[in-house]
């Protein structure tokens, strides 16, 4: 893994201060069967600029991972794309193995029915994305999306999509909120339209919390449900 990484450009945002975490309640749309580690008690992100690595043959890089993510890594029919995910999902093991103290390849992500990766019987929850040259991942102790874009939403797409009030919005902030609604979409397991047509300004009322950040090229986005962490 460490030849493979090397090339690879890292951004850590967080973990965010302990002194924005709210006191900890359970989640209730997964049983909970282990202590997720106080120190991972915040969210944390982690954007990784791949470029210098998508020319590499994916097949070289198979066993990096595990045999069970193999079907979903080449299911997609570009090269780049194949790297793409498998450099993501390096990202994750690399962050599970910080925060919960084992090896990068000793997890087994499995996905629920919407989709969303999860480890089985473990309190740990985690979202990734992948676009152009940038992979993100995010972890939390309660459901999270994350979402890296670097394409531009058009005005036509925003005025078929976007909620009232958000599709004049000009082209940074059309694709911060793309960025968003899609990181809603993973975290709730919802459909993107209905996610898109959610107002961002009602975030706080439906019990999430989000976080965006210009990046390189792109936005980055967060939104976490029932949140343990307060922060704009």
């Amino acid at each position: 893994m460490q030849s493979i990484l090397k090339n690879v450009r890292a951004t850590r945002f967080g973990p965010f201060p302990a002194s924005l975490t709210a006191p900890g309640h359970p989640c209730p749309d997964r049983q909970q069967t282990g202590a997720f580690p106080a120190s991972a008690g915040d969210l944390l992100l982690e954007l990784w600029d791949v470029g210098a690595c998508l020319a590499v043959p994916a097949g070289e890089l198979l066993s990096l991972v595990p045999p069970l993510s193999h079907p979903r890594i080449l299911r997609y029919r570009k090269n780049a794309d194949r790297l793409r995910t498998l450099l993501a999902e390096l990202l994750l093991r690399r962050l599970l193995s910080e925060k919960l103290g084992a090896p990068p390849n000793s997890f087994e992500i499995r996905r629920d029915a919407n989709g969303r990766p999860f480890l089985e019987g473990n309190p740990v929850y985690f979202s990734l994305s992948h676009a152009g040259n940038l992979c993100a991942a995010a972890l939390a102790p309660c459901p999270v999306g994350v979402d890296v874009e670097t394409n531009a939403v058009s005005a036509e797409i925003a005025a078929a999509f976007y909620a009232p009030g958000e599709a004049d919005a000009p082209p940074a902030e059309r694709l911060r909120l793309w960025t968003l609604k899609e990181s809603l979409c993973k975290c709730g397991g919802i459909p993107l339209e209905e996610a898109l047509r959610t107002p961002a300004a009602d975030f706080p009322a439906l019990g999430l919390s989000s976080f965006s950040k210009d990046v390189p090229d792109g936005w980055l986005s967060a939104v976490i449900k029932n949140p343990h962490i307060i922060f704009c």
